[in-house]
């Protein structure tokens, strides 16, 4: 009884838009990470503009050392 209601042209339409939808969600990821990355280096780059003086205190300044790098 199915068969008769749902055809082909019907389930080629559905399968695109779930295609569509993962590709959506795909872009979607992938601007989150491009987004992440690039705030971290405007961060970097306003901590150097502020000067090392505003670091946070550590007892270890050789792993900001390394992050600036």
């Amino acid at each position: 009884m199915s068969n008769r209601i749902v055809n082909k042209t019907i389930l080629d339409e559905l399968w695109e838009e779930l295609q569509m939808l993962k590709v959506i969600k795909y872009a979607e990821e992938k601007g989150m990470k491009k987004g992440k990355i690039e705030g971290k280096i405007e961060e970097k780059k306003k901590v150097k503009r502020k000067g090392r003086s505003k670091l946070p205190k550590t007892p270890y300044p050789w792993v900001w050392m390394m992050i600036l790098l």
